[in-house]
């Protein structure tokens, strides 16, 4: 029997958290993980195609689990670095859970023992457990993984364990940043650098996370070549796709500012200290050092790339600015992404209007 998909073809598809296709042609991603790639799949995906081409879905047959999982995490090379990491991350603790329940083979996998990871999963460590969204994450790429499995790896009489498990995404509220936090946010980045270059980077970085509502990926890839003259900036997005942000001249001067007192060969538009490619641990660690320094001005707040990014959205709703137009503006790919931010303003706008038309004012 012909494994269905994968094995006529000869290559694995390339599909990404949650089953939905990404792929990118940016070259710093595909850079980056080919020589990764190379080295830790190697022949293991392909020769277990090969050979198992003709064979019966029998447990003798089969190849090993992990060598399916490595298929399905680097089942393309255009993959973003952070997808890999994100999928390494909840799916190798799903791994390791089935080997120690004796499993090592992806037909022998049944709904127990995934309800059963998600379940100790859940619990968390050290007495504390995951938030709902971290529930979620597992339980998605879980499916992910165990849906690519039912339709590459199994015969089609086998029954598929995710096939009837909720995987609901919960709501996550984020709070913006009003304007006053800002302020403090660019005093802070200025403060705790430890050189004029690197104050001059964070300042830079900032207005281009916010005015561009840009997501931390997007940031870290972008290169000088993709800043016009204009002041538009070239923006690599999720899926490969691309798009055009306007950046007001504010941003642009501190990013030629920045650039201007920057030294070396690299064509990134932000680097670290010794010149290289930003890192998203990076970014993180700066995020989580700027809060640290002011914990209770920021005190309730996801300080991130991606609270700059929804702070931007909000306020250019608030501002005006047509859902349409805020949808192409941070790369949704539907309006429905969008509107949760018309929801966010629309409720903030409501909250300013009910403090100022209390009753109880003057009581």
């Amino acid at each position: 029997m012909a494994r269905r998909g994968v094995a006529q073809s000869g290559r694995a598809p390339a599909w990404g958290v949650g089953g939905r296709r990404f792929e990118s042609d940016h070259p710093d991603q595909i850079e980056h993980e080919k020589g990764r790639l190379d080295r830790k799949i190697g022949r293991v995906v392909n020769t277990s195609i090969e050979t198992s081409v003709n064979n019966s879905f029998d447990l003798a047959a089969s190849p090993r689990l992990r060598d399916v999982l490595n298929s399905f995490i680097y089942s393309s090379v255009h993959k973003s670095p952070k997808t890999i990491k994100t999928l390494h991350e909840t799916l190798d603790p799903f791994v390791d859970y089935l080997h120690r329940h004796d499993i090592d083979n992806h037909l022998a996998v049944k709904r127990q023992h995934v309800e059963g990871f998600i379940l100790e999963i859940s619990q968390g460590r050290r007495g504390k457990p995951l938030s709902p969204a971290s529930v979620f994450a597992f339980t998605k790429d879980v499916r992910a993984f165990i849906n690519y499995v039912a339709g590459e790896w199994s015969p089609e009489e086998w029954p598929n364990p995710v096939r009837r498990i909720k995987c609901k995404r919960p709501q996550v509220f984020i709070r913006p940043l009003t304007r006053e936090q800002l302020v403090r946010l660019f005093e802070l980045a200025q403060d705790t650098a430890p050189s004029r270059i690197i104050a001059s980077r964070n300042r830079a970085m900032l207005l281009t996370l916010i005015d561009g509502a840009l997501r931390a990926g997007e940031l870290i890839s972008a290169r000088k070549d993709d800043l016009s003259v204009d002041g538009s900036l070239v923006v690599h997005g999720k899926g490969a796709k691309t798009r055009q942000v306007a950046l007001s001249k504010v941003t642009v001067a501190a990013i030629n500012d920045y650039l201007a007192r920057r030294s070396g060969s690299s064509d990134h538009l932000f680097v670290n200290d010794s010149g290289s490619r930003l890192g998203y641990e990076a970014i993180k660690s700066l995020f989580h050092r700027w809060k640290k320094a002011d914990p209770q001005y920021f005190n309730n707040i996801r300080l991130s790339a991606h609270t700059l990014r929804h702070t931007s959205a909000t306020m250019r709703r608030l501002a005006g600015m047509s859902e349409g137009d805020l949808q192409t503006y941070l790369g949704h790919a539907t309006s429905a992404m969008t509107r949760h931010y018309s929801e966010a303003a629309l409720a903030r706008s409501a909250n300013i209007v009910a403090k100022q038309t209390s009753p109880v004012v003057g009581l």
